[in-house]
């Protein structure tokens, strides 16, 4: 699994999981693998304090 948070309101989800999502395919291409994609989460910018956008990535190396 990979998790990436932005570090403000302005970090867009979709920037965040194109991140995790070439952080878990270099992990598998490191290992001569190929990427499955499990599931993915991306949320946006919550009301509680320090609730900033972000991705996660459940993957596997195939």
């Amino acid at each position: 699994m990979v998790l990436k948070q932005g570090n403000g309101f302005w970090t867009a989800p979709s920037t965040l999981n194109a991140d995790v999502i070439q952080e878990a395919s270099q992990y598998c291409a490191n290992q001569s693998k190929a990427l499955k994609i499990i599931n993915t989460r991306q949320a946006g910018v919550g009301f509680r304090p320090g609730a900033y956008p972000e991705a996660e990535i459940e993957f596997s190396c195939i």
